[in-house]
């Protein structure tokens, strides 16, 4: 399968726009039905390239990962890459903050996954964890990280690298 630069960066925008534009089931959005069409995410792609696209869409290389039993695997390796380089460009963008304060979040997942978390006092309840360092005045989120679940290596604290230098942000 040939694919150039312009593709990726329209499958990206794609994805983007569906999110914003939510519909159930992602056939809808080329549907005939003028009611479900999307047309402007109709022209850019065809259906088929665009499943193909997501089908062989990969944020990491599988070879090197670890396997799963390993005292190294890591649930997230195959979106390290891109929380990495999201962590990065959050810290590059930044205007010099003046206070951060450190919370969690959590994001709506109601699928069967053994890093979904389950917080009653939440208002959302079920879903993955996410610790956010962040701006406490203008709420932008200089670094995150998911919560994979307890780990014997685990440590109160995370020392993460901000602007150049180290923030310390507590996770309890």
């Amino acid at each position: 399968m040939t694919l150039l630069f312009s593709e990726i960066k329209a499958f990206i925008a794609l994805l983007i726009a569906m999110e914003m534009h939510n519909l159930p089931i992602v056939h809808l959005y080329w549907s005939t039905d003028p009611l479900y069409r999307v047309q402007p995410i109709a022209e850019v792609m065809l259906i088929k390239r665009f499943k193909k696209l997501r089908q062989a869409h990969h944020l990491n290389d599988n070879t090197h990962a670890t396997k799963r039993g390993d005292d190294n695997f890591d649930k997230l390796s195959k979106l390290h890459p891109l929380v990495d380089e999201l962590n990065i460009s959050f810290q590059n963008e930044c205007v010099s903050p003046s206070s951060q304060s450190t919370d969690e979040a959590m994001i709506l997942f109601k699928g069967r996954n053994s890093m979904k978390q389950y917080m009653p006092l939440k208002p959302i309840k079920r879903g993955y964890k996410v610790w956010m360092c962040c701006d406490s005045a203008s709420s932008y989120v200089y670094q995150f990280s998911i919560y994979t679940g307890k780990s014997d290596t685990e440590h109160s604290q995370r020392t993460w690298v901000s602007s150049g230098h180290k923030t310390n942000c507590w996770t309890s």
